[in-house]
């Protein structure tokens, strides 16, 4: 019988490997998912409380990450990677893993709990939906063209500072500051831009090696040509927005697509 208890109660090396089984057709070994699941909890992006782990006896079947952050209108929680092993699937531990994260996160306060779907798994859409999420907006990954160009009339700035700077928005919940900053102090910290190099900031970038982290502008998006364009990718940029149009006209091409729901708390 399929049991779900929270994540702190489960091995992560376990909880890695059923997701390594769940997703093997990304290609990413179990060894991966232990680096990211060990990583994740250190840094405190995944909540060994709201997550949580499916097991059939003792053995980790699947597992949901999950966490929460400080949004624009209140705590947000988001639910991750949430996959079962092949074989176990059908059993009812897909929709008991995301059932009990929500209870958690709700016990949390949160004000609107996210996950993200691609748009070809309508099976994964049909459970989501069943819960109450609905869907949003559309989160597209963009890859930019390889030549690097150095920085116009930008300043170096540290990464709490270009975010500070961000002008209001929702982003989705991997771009909100609170997560963001949580890559600052690992071992290859981020790097902050701001232009111009002096008066109110109109455009920031942060970066770590070829990827770019956040990026934004108020008011014009030919503010960005000032920032530095090393960064060959970047996540989870809502549909529609003058940082898209900008990224398309500079000749970045997308390179995935997920469908944002959401499930809203009173």
């Amino acid at each position: 019988m399929i049991r779900v208890v929270p994540l702190r109660d489960a091995p992560p090396d376990a909880v890695a490997d059923a997701l390594a089984s769940a997703f093997r057709a990304e290609g990413h070994p179990p060894s991966a998912w232990r680096r990211l699941v060990a990583g994740d909890l250190a840094a405190g992006r995944v909540d060994a409380h709201a997550a949580q782990a499916a097991l059939d006896g003792a053995v980790v079947v699947g597992a949901t990450l999950a966490a929460v952050a400080a949004g624009p209108d209140g705590p947000v929680g988001h639910i991750g990677s949430t996959g079962v092993r092949p074989g176990f699937e059908g059993r009812g531990a897909g929709t008991a893993l995301v059932a009990a994260a929500v209870e958690a996160l709700s016990a949390r306060g949160v004000a609107r709990i996210t996950l993200e779907v691609a748009p070809t798994n309508t099976r994964a859409a049909a459970l989501y939906q069943r819960q109450g999420f609905v869907p949003r907006r559309r989160l597209r990954s963009w890859t930019l063209p390889a030549a690097p160009r150095p920085p116009g009339d930008a300043r170096r700035a540290t990464p709490a500072e270009v975010l500070a700077a961000r002008p209001p928005g929702a982003p989705a919940f991997q771009r909100l500051a609170d997560v963001l900053l949580t890559y600052a102090v690992d071992r290859d910290a981020l790097a902050g831009w701001l232009w111009p190099r002096t008066g109110p900031p109109r455009a920031g970038a942060l970066t770590r090696g070829d990827a770019l982290f956040d990026l934004w502008c108020a008011g014009d998006p030919s503010a960005l040509d000032a920032l530095p364009t090393g960064a060959r990718t970047l996540l989870h940029e809502p549909d529609g927005t003058a940082v898209g149009a900008w990224l398309a006209d500079r000749g970045a091409t997308p390179s995935a697509e997920v469908d944002e729901h959401a499930l809203e708390r009173s």
